[in-house]
């Protein structure tokens, strides 16, 4: 469903579950944003085999409220917007003549 999404140009977030290395692997270049905010989750098997990771993008701990942390982690998953800014420039001569 997440590539459907991305391939007409949406913006596509996934929440999966990566105890390790090998699984994270499997979605290569991907954002990654750590939870790290629980010592164990209430899986057994997830708790056994769970590996920190390594690389991230960034890395969500308690500290803070939900939108705090929302709030850091938004500018580093898209470019932000400034609506000052222009969006689109048209040079005079490409604009249309309204008769």
């Amino acid at each position: 469903m997440c590539d459907r999404v991305f391939e007409v140009g949406g913006i596509v977030i996934g929440d999966f579950v990566c105890p390790t290395e090998e699984v994270r692997a499997a979605f290569g270049e991907a954002f990654t944003l750590w939870a790290d905010q629980i010592k164990e989750s209430r899986f057994e098997n997830t708790n056994r085999t769970f590996v920190p990771p390594v690389r991230f993008d960034v890395r969500v701990t308690a500290d803070g409220t939900p939108q705090y942390r929302a709030e850091g982690a938004l500018p580093l998953l898209r470019p932000v917007f400034d609506p000052p800014k222009p969006t689109v420039t048209c040079a005079p001569e490409t604009q249309p003549i309204w008769e």
